[in-house]
C-alpha cells in the first residue's frame, strides 16, 4: 500500500498456501510451471572431485527459515544518481535489501589487507545525498527498514575482490579485517552481510595475489564466516535479532558433479555456515558460446540435458543430494539479458555447428530498462520455452540492431525476464523447490518514470498472500525527509481479516521486547525515546493464520550539542578580550548522536579570522541543527581592545634594533672624550704663552 497523506501505513500479508512440499522433483516443474503461465494469461568441462553429502545436521543459522520465500535484492549504489534513488525503491517486494558495496583491502579497489574500502562512489558522501542529513547509503537502510525489510551490506564482488578476500583473510589479519567489517555494519544499522567472495577460489598470482589451492581458499572462507558469525555475536546490536549472513554460491553444472551427484565439499561447507546460499543462475552462471554448449537460457528452471548442462533445479537438486537442506538455498533471478548473434534462431541449437561467434552477456548494457529503450523488446517474436520456463526472443535474418547503437553486434535470440517467467520462479519456490531468490540488480529493471515492473512481478510472485489470510498494518505519521521525529509517534495497529472468521489478537513487540498482546482488531500505541525503534505487529485470525508487518520508528527529541573553543579567554588580556588588530581564529564544532548534525554554521566559518579590528564588544555565534530539525543556539561575547603599548626594548627587540642602543651610547661616549681631550689640550696650549 501507498503512502497515503499524512501517514505511511506499512503492510504485510502472510505469504504463500499451507502446503509446503519438501522436495519438488523435476517431473513436477512442467505442471507447477502451467498452472503459474495460465495465471499469467499470457559443454562440458572434466568432472570435478566432491566430498559425500553431510553425515550431521548443518550448524545452525542466525535465525531459521522464514514462513515464505525470501527475496533478496541487491542495489548498486554507485548508479545511485542514474535515476533510480532509493526513495523510488518497492522495499515491500523484497524480505531483503542488499546495499551494494564495500571491498575488502587488497583487492580491485585498492586498500590495505584488512581494511573495509568504500565502493559506491557518492553514495557515502553526506555532501551529495538529496536526503537531508543523511548520505544515500544511510537513506536506503532507513527506506528497508521502515518497510519492515531487512538490511544487507554487500561485500565483494567479482573481479579482482578475490585477491583482496584471499589478502584479508588471512590468518595474520582476519581478526581485524572481521571487526573493521562488524564496526562497519553497527555503524551503518545493517542487518547484516553479503559475503560476495566469487573468485579465488583456488588461483594463481596474477589473480589472487598468491599461488593458493581450492584447500586453503576454502578454510580462509569458512573461517572467515564463522569469525564474522562469533564477532557479531558480541554486539549489543545483534542482541535481539542474530546478525545475517548471506553468500552467493554459483549454479552447477550435472557434468562437473561426482560419480554420486555431489558438488565439491567446500560449497556444501560454506552453505551450512550461512543464512542464505543463493546461486547466480543467471547470465554466464548459466550459459556459454562454444565449447560443446547449445544456445541455452539464462537463468533456465529446468531442462537441462547434455550441451545445455545446468538450470536452477538441476542445481539445487545437486546440493540438496549433497547435504544441503533446500530451505536454505535460493535461486537467482537476473534483471538483465544475453544473446546470441544471427546464427542461432533458437534455444538447444550447437553453437560451434552454427558458426556463432556472437555471444552477449554485459549486464551493464542489457539491463531490462536498456532492452526496452533500445527496442530489443519491441522487435523480434516472443516465445515461453515451457521445458525450461524461460522467455527469449528470435529476430530474424540478419538479427537485430536497435538504431541507438548501430555499434552494436546483432542479435539473433536474446533470453530474457518476464512477468511470465518470474511467476514460474516463484510457483517454484512457493511450492518448495527453492527458499527464495535473490535479483541482480534492482536498477537495471528501474523504468525512467521510477516503476520496476520485474521487481513488482518478483514481489507479487514469491510473496503475494493467500485470500484467505490476514493482513497487518502499522500506520505511522509521515516523517520529515530525514526520516527523524522531533518526539512520541503515535502508531496505529489494526488486523484485517479475510478468512471471514475475525481477528483473535494481535501482538505488538518493541525494540525486541516481549510482544504486547492486545485482544481485538486494532490497537494505539505511543513510541517515545530517542533512538531508532523497531516496531512488529503480528495478526492472528480465529483459524490461526498469520500476518507479521514491522516499521521502523527514529526519533531525536534532543537538540544538538555545540562547543565553542574559539574565541576564548587570551593569555595576556581579561577573559573574553582581543587585542586589537590580532590573528585570531574561529574553532567551534556540532555534534547529534542521533540523527546526525544536518548543519552547524557559525558567525564566520570554523577555521575563519575573527573581526579584530574595530573596538568593542562583539557576539559570535553558531547554530545547530540536527536531521529531525531541532535548533540549538550558543552565542559568546567577545570585546576587542587597544593593544598594550610595547616598551621601547620591546619595539628596539621587534624591529631589529636591539644592537643599535648601546652601539650608539659607545659612539656618544667616545665622541665625548674625544671633545674633551680636545678642550684640555686647548687650555693647556693657552697657558703656555
Amino acid at each position: 500500500m501507498r503512502p497515503t497523506s499524512g501517514r505511511r501505513d506499512i503492510v504485510a500479508r502472510a505469504a504463500g498456501g499451507s502446503a509446503v512440499l519438501p522436495v519438488v522433483r523435476r517431473l513436477s516443474v512442467v505442471a507447477v510451471v502451467a498452472a503459474a503461465a495460465l495465471a499469467v494469461g499470457g559443454a562440458a568441462s572434466a568432472p570435478l572431485a566432491s566430498g559425500a553429502p553431510a553425515a550431521s545436521p548443518s550448524p545452525s543459522p542466525s535465525a531459521p527459515p522464514a514462513s515464505g520465500p525470501w527475496v533478496t535484492g541487491y542495489y548498486a549504489g554507485w548508479y545511485w544518481d542514474q535515476g533510480y534513488t532509493p526513495d523510488l525503491i518497492d522495499m515491500s517486494a523484497m524480505t531483503h535489501f542488499v546495499f551494494g558495496r564495500v571491498a575488502p583491502g587488497g583487492g580491485s579497489l585498492g586498500g590495505a589487507p584488512g581494511e573495509i574500502v568504500l565502493g559506491a562512489g557518492t553514495a557515502h558522501d553526506l555532501d551529495a545525498s538529496p536526503y537531508p542529513g543523511t548520505t544515500v547509503e544511510d537513506a536506503a537502510i532507513g527506506f528497508a527498514h521502515a518497510a519492515g525489510t531487512k538490511a544487507l551490506l554487500m561485500l565483494g564482488g567479482d573481479g579482482f575482490d578475490g585477491r583482496g578476500f584471499i589478502a584479508s583473510s588471512d590468518d595474520s589479519v582476519r581478526a581485524a579485517f572481521v571487526e573493521n567489517l562488524v564496526d562497519y555494519l553497527v555503524a551503518h544499522d545493517y542487518d547484516g552481510v553479503d559475503v560476495d567472495w566469487e573468485n579465488c577460489i583456488g588461483g594463481l598470482a596474477w589473480e589472487c595475489g598468491i599461488d593458493i589451492t581450492v584447500e586453503e581458499s576454502a578454510r580462509r572462507l569458512t573461517a572467515l564466516l564463522a569469525d564474522i558469525r562469533a564477532e557479531m555475536a558480541t554486539r549489543p546490536r545483534y542482541a535481539a535479532e542474530p546478525g545475517l549472513i548471506t553468500f552467493p554460491g554459483y549454479a552447477v553444472k550435472i557434468n562437473e558433479l561426482d560419480d554420486d551427484g555431489h558438488v565439491e565439499r567446500w560449497r556444501v561447507d560454506v552453505a551450512l555456515l550461512v543464512d542464505q546460499y543463493n546461486l547466480m543462475s543467471y547470465g554466464i552462471g548459466t550459459t556459454w558460446n562454444g565449447a560443446g554448449w547449445q544456445s541455452w537460457f539464462s537463468g533456465a528452471l529446468d531442462g537441462e540435458g547434455d550441451g545445455r548442462p545446468v538450470s536452477i533445479d538441476s542445481s539445487i537438486d545437486a546440493y540438496v543430494a549433497s547435504g544441503v537442506p533446500r530451505d536454505r538455498i535460493g535461486m537467482g533471478i537476473g534483471f538483465y539479458g544475453i544473446y546470441y548473434g544471427p546464427t542461432i534462431t533458437g534455444p538447444r541449437q550447437d553453437t560451434e555447428e552454427a558458426g556463432n561467434d556472437i555471444y552477449e552477456v554485459d549486464d551493464n548494457a542489457l539491463g531490462y530498462a536498456n532492452l526496452v529503450e533500445m527496442g530489443y523488446l519491441d522487435h523480434g517474436t516472443r516465445h515461453f520455452d515451457v521445458e525450461a520456463s524461460s522467455t527469449y526472443r528470435v529476430y530474424g535474418d540478419g538479427g537485430y540492431i536497435p538504431a541507438s547503437d548501430p555499434a552494436r553486434e546483432p542479435a539473433g535470440m536474446l533470453s530474457y525476464e518476464d512477468e511470465e517467467s518470474i511467476a514460474a520462479k516463484g510457483a517454484y519456490a512457493r511450492a518448495g523447490g527453492a527458499a527464495g531468490t535473490i535479483v541482480w540488480t534492482l536498477n537495471y529493471g528501474a523504468m525512467p518514470d521510477g516503476s520496476n515492473p520485474l521487481l513488482a512481478a518478483v514481489g507479487e510472485a514469491f510473496l503475494g498472500a493467500s485470500p484467505t489470510d490476514p493482513d497487518a498494518v502499522i500506520r505511522v505519521p509521515d516523517a520529515p525527509a530525514s526520516g527523524w521525529f522531533d518526539g512520541p509517534v503515535p502508531l496505529e495497529f489494526e488486523g484485517i481479516d479475510r478468512s471471514g472468521e475475525g481477528v483473535d489478537h494481535l501482538e505488538i513487540s518493541i525494540d525486541g521486547a516481549a510482544p504486547i498482546v492486545v485482544d481485538g482488531s486494532s490497537h494505539t500505541l505511543d513510541v517515545a525515546g530517542d533512538g531508532v525503534h523497531r516496531v512488529a505487529l503480528t495478526v492472528v485470525d480465529a483459524e490461526g493464520g498469520t500476518a507479521t508487518s514491522r516499521a521502523t520508528v527514529r526519533i531525536d527529541a534532543s537538540a544538538p550539542t555545540i562547543d565553542i573553543r574559539s574565541p576564548a579567554a587570551a593569555t595576556t588580556l581579561a577573559p573574553g578580550e582581543l587585542a586589537q588588530g590580532s590573528e585570531v581564529r574561529a574553532s567551534f564544532s556540532c555534534a547529534d548522536p542521533h540523527s546526525a548534525v544536518a548543519s552547524c554554521t557559525g558567525t564566520v566559518a570554523d577555521g575563519a579570522r575573527l573581526d579584530t579590528a574595530q573596538l568593542g564588544a562583539h557576539e559570535f555565534t553558531v547554530t545547530a541543527t540536527n536531521g529531525a530539525g531541532l535548533t540549538e543556539t550558543r552565542t559568546v561575547t567577545y570585546r576587542v581592545v587597544s593593544a598594550p603599548a610595547p616598551s621601547p626594548g620591546a619595539v628596539l627587540a621587534s624591529t631589529g634594533a636591539a644592537w643599535a642602543v648601546p652601539l650608539a651610547a659607545a659612539g656618544l661616549l667616545v665622541a665625548l672624550g674625544v671633545v674633551a681631550l680636545l678642550a684640555r689640550r686647548r687650555v693647556t696650549t693657552t697657558s703656555q704663552g
